[in-house]
């Protein structure tokens, strides 16, 4: 019985072990594809580039310049204040400097984004930039990185140009990369995160085989250890079951006629439904509460409140708070679900549990995916890390929003935030609904 056990739950892993590796790659697939997304947006910049550069003659006088190289103004034009709106009209910020290092002209993208100050450029790599033109006049294109003054602590990574237009002036074209940067940094960490997720499982189970295969003769430890086989084998099925989930929700990109009207009560009903077992098994009460817009308890005298959206976001949206809350509340306590309506044409849902509660440090990030505030409390309830980032993604696919609340020691409590459908659109749906039946 026991080595049949053994083999069962290894036929099993191979097959966990398998799925696990397609998403895995699937995933990949995906992040790549957005990443090449993302440096297709910024194409443009290499085409401003060379529009700007093409008529870069007009700001200089060179002796071998031709009549076709020039732009003639009608007349009472300022040259000047046309480059300076071709200048501020494309989407790079740009910055001309004489070759004293004075700013003669910063867009206004350049001076949000803190290039300049009083009449000097500030970042120390183009400094470096201008000298090295202004030496040799060849142009220089590199990436650079800096922490703008007088703001928090984040790197901002630009693509600069540097190039001498006119005698003693040089032009300064940059594009902001922070995006693309800080997405690869998230591609990075999510494939660090996945493959450690993926080990963690994996590793154990691979001891608890070799430990099986060592005590065949011994019917109780071959029995203990295929339960232990079991436990890791549903949390690697929990892994690849969020993760599919949560590339479902951040790839659902909704059109209008994709939306539709949804019941809030009714959804609701359906996941604490599907919650039951899952809070009767941790003897943990769920309670579901709606409240008028006073704020009163009015479980039957008001109308059903209707979003508009996907039902598949909802429900995952509202299983994983309400999952969570189960995991991380002591047995015995309650969670709580209050429904009612805000006073700014919202909904607000609010998931309340009486657990450990998150310290403050954490509550920044705890929406971010594979972010655990204790790891081994986790790993204890079988958490992911990932409940969290689904929550977030499916409630802003609904247009919606989701904040916390947190204190240690007193619990935590979610509040979710959804646009409500008003009632003339939910007369409209009702009379369409008529003359359909």
């Amino acid at each position: 019985m026991g080595l049949r056990q053994w083999l069962a739950a290894v036929s099993v892993l191979s097959v966990v072990l398998v799925v696990a590796v397609v998403v895995l790659v699937v995933l990949l697939r995906r992040e790549h594809a957005r990443s090449a997304e993302l440096r297709a947006a910024r194409a443009g910049m290499t085409e401003q580039e060379s529009g700007v550069l093409s008529v870069s003659g007009v700001f200089g006088s060179s002796a071998s310049d031709t009549s076709d190289s020039h732009i003639v103004f009608p007349p009472g034009t300022s040259s000047d204040t046309v480059v300076r709106e071709l200048l501020d009209s494309i989407a790079s910020a740009s910055i001309i400097v004489d070759f004293s290092g004075q700013v003669r002209f910063s867009s206004l993208l350049a001076q949000s984004w803190k290039l300049t100050r009083s009449s000097r450029v500030v970042v120390p790599q183009l400094e470096d930039l201008v000298q090295q033109v202004q030496s040799d006049g060849i142009r220089r294109v590199r990436e650079i990185s800096f922490v703008a003054p007088g703001t928090p602590a984040m790197t901002t990574w630009l693509r600069v140009m540097v190039k001498k237009i006119a005698p003693e002036r040089i032009l300064i074209l940059a594009d902001d990369r922070s995006r693309e940067h800080r997405f690869e940094q998230q591609r990075r960490d999510f494939v660090t995160n996945v493959a450690h997720e993926l080990k963690t499982p994996s590793g154990a189970i691979g001891l608890l085989a070799e430990t099986i295969a060592s005590a065949t003769d011994d019917a109780q430890a071959v029995q203990y250890f295929a339960g232990r086989i079991g436990v890791e084998t549903r949390r690697l099925n929990d892994l690849v079951a969020k993760l599919i989930e949560l590339e479902r929700v951040q790839d659902t990109d909704a059109t209008e006629d994709d939306r539709e009207e949804i019941d809030v009560d009714t959804e609701l009903a359906s996941v604490m439904g599907e919650m039951e077992p899952a809070a009767a098994a941790r003897n943990v009460e769920l309670v579901t509460t709606f409240n008028d817009t006073d704020g009163n308890q009015n479980d039957h005298q008001r109308e059903s409140l209707m979003v508009k959206g996907q039902h598949s976001l909802l429900h995952s949206a509202l299983k994983n708070l309400i999952e969570n809350a189960i995991k991380y509340s002591p047995e015995g306590s309650k969670v709580s679900v209050i429904v009612e309506p805000g006073r700014e044409g919202e909904i607000l849902i609010r998931v309340i549990d009486r657990g450990a509660g998150i310290s403050q440090d954490d509550l920044p990030r705890i929406f971010e995916r594979f972010y655990r505030t204790d790891s081994a409390r986790s790993s204890k309830t079988g958490g992911t890390g990932i409940g969290l980032s689904i929550v977030k993604h499916s409630v802003e696919r609904l247009h919606g929003k989701v904040t916390v609340w947190s204190r240690k020691g007193e619990g935590s409590t979610f509040t979710v935030s959804l646009p409500l459908v008003d009632g003339k659109q939910q007369e409209e749906s009702k009379q369409q609904e008529r003359e359909a039946s």
